[in-house]
């Protein structure tokens, strides 16, 4: 606009071409005035003060004399007074509108701006990070010094398996990363724990086939290698759940019977076990005792066929020193959903080898609680926290048992027993579209920050 007011050839329209770039000024300003203010211009007056205008605006100006009529073919000189006004008129309406529409949008832009800020990751879409409804898989072991890791599995709505990974030196999550050459089926199960015998984490998932495959990988690589359990090939009750603990990984068979494969040492064997659940019951398993070795005394949760959570413990003839033993939690007639989610953890007792043992699982309003028995036979249910319908629930127990100082010659091999501190103990699952952490610490349970998605 402000090239055309200074090449105009036609100094009689000075006034009038003064008004229209006073116009267009005013409209600019306007423009860059909604950034700081919500109110809009309400009018123009030097646009409205154009319909009285007593001069004719043509396209170059005015016109008179001999030029009026060596122009006279252009069709704007041959409209009437009346009719050009009504022209400026128009163009001055059009010109309001135009503005209006300009301040309405931008102020619109920054109320939603404003708005998506206060919103925070909630109002973020996650729906290509994070599959709603993902199943989770936790797993996490000390290291020398006061130090300790985690490494976090989940699908996300593009179909790959992601992995968030926590060293608490630092105290902060690692951005996550994808798994690029894993092929999993939609909302695959997924279980993660870590032979320490030659420190790397492992995850099991279940392909298009369903077929059981698992991939490992060491604390400082993010590239999974393909695992020996797919080469069976083993194909899994499309119902199935997974639960791991190292050596242990247990599925579910289309009879509703569980099965244990067991890692000993170069391949893995598997069996049925004496005892069924519902179809589809969740699972979690856990060390039974503090000094967890062979034959490992493990504890496996589930829901069994009367819609109850039940418990089952192998590895072992002697469980005398299982406080879970003692007192079923089964005694407790905890009645769950078939859907829910179930995941355990487990810690040392102070003075003893038993272990304090929290059960989570979800009921019919989707609200988390936790049954626990701490220090005592008895169990307690405590409520915890509202999650997002059908999210699953991943709690992580640290890995115990062999260490990697122990050849397969030391017939006396070190130990790594389980620690009676709880601040590796905590908890991951789904709000509102994002992946939560609650921790348990010695005056309860506290909500850590929401694990970053890129």
């Amino acid at each position: 606009m402000a090239s055309d007011r200074t090449t105009s050839p036609v100094d009689k329209q000075k006034h009038l071409s003064e008004v229209m770039s006073q116009s267009s000024e005013d409209n600019n300003q306007d423009h860059g005035h909604f950034r700081g203010h919500d109110d809009a211009a309400t009018s123009h007056p030097q646009l409205v003060a154009q319909r009285s205008q007593p001069d004719d605006l043509y396209a170059h100006g005015k016109l008179d004399g001999d030029s009026q009529k060596e122009k006279s073919a252009n069709p704007l000189l041959s409209k009437s007074r009346t009719s050009r006004r009504g022209n400026i008129l128009i163009i001055s309406i059009v010109g309001l509108i135009v503005a209006a529409g300009i301040i309405v949008g931008a102020v619109l832009g920054v109320k939603a701006r404003r708005d998506g800020a206060n919103q925070g990751h909630a109002g973020n879409d996650t729906s290509r990070l994070l599959l709603k409804g993902s199943r989770l898989a936790v797993t996490g072991r000390r290291i020398p010094g006061d130090g300790f890791n985690i490494r976090l599995f989940y699908q996300g709505g593009d179909g790959k398996i992601r992995m968030s990974a926590y060293e608490n030196t630092e105290a902060t999550w690692q951005p996550p990363v994808t798994f690029g050459s894993i092929s999993a089926r939609n909302n695959t199960p997924l279980t993660a724990s870590i032979d320490l015998s030659y420190p790397h984490f492992q995850l099991y998932y279940l392909n298009d086939s369903s077929i059981l495959n698992g991939v490992y990988l060491s604390e400082d690589d993010t590239s999974p290698r393909e695992d020996g359990i797919g080469h069976q090939p083993v194909k899994i009750d499309d119902e199935s759940a997974l639960t791991s603990y190292w050596p242990y990984l247990v599925t579910q068979d289309s009879d509703s019977t569980f099965r244990k494969y067991t890692w000993n040492g170069d391949t893995y064997s598997n069996q049925t076990m004496r005892v069924n659940g519902s179809l589809g019951s969740n699972l979690g398993l856990v060390p039974a005792i503090r000094q967890y070795r062979s034959p490992y005394p493990t504890a496996l949760f589930y829901r069994n066929s009367s819609g109850y959570l039940a418990q089952h413990l192998f590895g072992g003839d002697d469980f005398a020193d299982a406080a879970i033993a003692n007192n079923s939690i089964s005694s407790m007639s905890i009645a769950i959903p078939e859907w829910s989610a179930i995941s355990v953890m487990t810690s040392s007792r102070k003075a003893s080898n038993l272990t304090d043992t929290y059960v989570l699982y979800q009921d019919k309003s989707h609200a988390f609680y936790v049954a626990s028995q701490v220090e005592t036979n008895s169990w307690n249910v405590t409520y915890l926290d509202i999650a997002d319908d059908g999210s699953d629930i991943a709690c992580l127990t640290e890995q115990v048992g062999v260490t990697e100082s122990a050849g397969s010659s030391n017939v006396n091999p070190d130990h790594v027993w389980l620690s009676s501190s709880t601040d590796m103990a905590r908890c991951y699952y789904q709000s509102n579209n994002w992946l939560r952490e609650i921790r348990l610490s010695p005056t309860g349970w506290d909500h850590g920050p929401a694990i970053p998605m890129i």
